[in-house]
């Protein structure tokens, strides 16, 4: 069984002053769930980062969904549903975990890096 971690919102952040007295941010704390294919919660909790490692180890996406819409020129017409923040490598199992969400096949639904 497949796993994903989904990252949700900074629960505390950690600063340090530099050489010019200004604040720095340099850790964070955030919480997490980690999820099945079928978007089952497995287990909650939070992770610290350096902002250095939340950068590498953290993907941030888009989610967007067809439901049914075309544009003027016969294209599909995709609709902005949320953004989302998971560990880098976990993107197919993410993905099987929004179209059950959304109860849609897997070209319904984009996961939209930024």
């Amino acid at each position: 069984m497949a796993t994903a971690r989904i990252y949700g919102k900074t629960v505390k952040m950690w600063y340090e002053t530099d050489h010019l007295n200004r604040n720095l941010c340099t850790q964070v704390e955030v919480e997490y769930r980690d999820i099945d294919e079928h978007g089952n919660t497995l287990a909650r909790g939070t992770e610290d980062f350096s902002l250095d490692r939340l950068n590498k180890q953290v993907q941030t996406a888009e989610v967007w969904t067809w439901k049914g819409r075309y544009n003027d020129g016969g294209k599909r017409w995709f609709e902005f549903e949320c953004g989302i923040k998971y560990r880098k490598g976990d993107g197919r199992t993410v993905k099987a975990a929004l179209v059950e969400k959304y109860g849609a096949t897997s070209e319904l639904v984009q996961l939209r890096t930024i």
